[in-house]
C-alpha cells in the first residue's frame, strides 16, 4: 500500500532484547523511515537513554568502505524510555544510493565506563531504484 506525504505511518519493528535479522526494502529517492522498539521479556520498553546508534551497509560483510554510515549525529535518533530507535533518512539522501543489494547492521552502545556495544539489528538491504527523476538537459 503506497503512503503520500509526510503522514506516513511508521514501520515499527520489536526486538525482545536480542538482535533481530531482516531484511529491508529501500525506496531509492524516497523517506527512508523506520521505528525500531526494545523490548524485554515482558513486552516492556527497554530504557536506552544516554545510548548511541551508528548503522552502517556495504556489499559484503568483508568490505572495506561503508555504502553508507548513519549516526545519532545525523539519521537515527533515540527516544530513551520508549526504548525507540527511529531511521529517519530524507529523499534527497536515498536518492544518491547506487548498490542493488547490501548487508548492513545497527549497533547500539550505552555510556558505561567502558562503553558496551550491542548489535541491534542486521540484515541484506534491496534498493528499489528510482524511475522517475530529473531529466539532463
Amino acid at each position: 500500500m503506497p503512503y503520500w506525504g509526510s503522514d506516513m505511518p511508521a514501520i515499527t519493528y520489536h526486538f525482545i532484547n536480542v538482535p533481530g535479522a531482516a531484511h529491508r526494502a529501500v525506496e531509492q529517492g524516497a523517506r527512508l523511515y523506520r521505528k525500531f522498539t526494545r523490548l524485554d521479556s515482558d513486552g516492556d520498553p527497554i530504557d536506552m537513554t544516554d545510548w548511541t546508534a551508528r548503522m552502517q551497509g556495504r556489499l559484503s560483510v568483508e568490505s572495506d568502505l561503508p555504502l553508507f554510515d548513519w549516526t545519532t549525529d545525523d539519521y537515527l535518533t533515540i527516544n530513551g524510555t520508549e526504548g525507540e530507535l527511529v531511521l529517519d533518512v530524507p529523499a534527497e539522501v536515498t536518492a544518491t544510493l547506487t548498490f542493488r543489494t547490501c548487508v548492513y547492521d545497527i549497533e547500539l552502545t550505552d555510556d558505561a565506563e567502558p562503553a558496551n556495544t550491542m548489535r541491534f539489528a542486521e540484515g541484506r538491504m534491496e534498493l528499489s531504484r528510482e524511475v522517475t527523476r530529473e531529466v539532463p538537459t
